[in-house]
């Protein structure tokens, strides 16, 4: 995705595209691993029906700066400081999440993969303390990612959900119609 805005926050140059009406309900959507926001293309068109649609670049990503260093961390306060800078509350986050997964480290940069492959014990308790209402998609069997473990993500949650598009890994681009179904009409 070639970023068509783009702003700074924390010193850091974020790229964004942003889709749909801007009266609707805002909704950001990140992408994963070595992705870009164009990872979303095949689902944008249809969320901006329902919701303002932020596309992020994060930091590393596509037309957004490579500061060098890199964290979930740090990306956790590049997207609060995206969303402090728009002004943007109430806002529906659309993130994978494959936290407590073993994650090739050629599919994403290095210290990315080390906080996956080696989570902060911490990062469990938080999912706890999260209050709204939260999908989980699972791709199913021939997804790389256990779906056991998917699932027990999803109990975590105080008011998790889990849905399962059987399609593989990519969900929202092998199942765009499934995947839009299970997100466009979140509270």
């Amino acid at each position: 995705m070639a970023g068509d805005q783009k702003l700074v926050t924390g010193g850091v140059t974020l790229a964004y595209q942003v889709h749909g009406a801007p009266g609707a309900a805002p909704m950001v959507l990140l992408h994963g691993g070595n992705a870009d926001g164009s990872a979303w293309d095949a689902v944008v068109g249809g969320l901006a029906e329902s919701w303002h649609v932020y596309v992020l670049d994060l930091r590393g990503h596509g037309a957004s700066d490579r500061p060098g260093s890199y964290s979930f961390e740090l990306m956790r306060d590049d997207v609060i400081g995206f969303l402090d800078a728009l002004s943007l509350s109430g806002v529906a986050l659309v993130a994978p999440e494959p936290m407590g997964f073993t994650v090739p480290e050629h599919e994403i940069r290095g210290p990315i993969v080390r906080q996956l492959n080696a989570p902060d014990p911490a990062w469990r308790d938080a999912v706890a303390a999260i209050t709204c209402p939260v999908v989980v998609i699972g791709g199913g069997p021939a997804s790389f990612l256990p779906q056991n473990r998917i699932a027990a993500m999803a109990a975590r949650f105080p008011r998790g959900g889990l849905v399962t598009i059987p399609v593989g890994h990519h969900v929202h681009r092998d199942a765009p119609d499934a995947f839009l179904e299970a997100v466009r009409d979140l509270p």
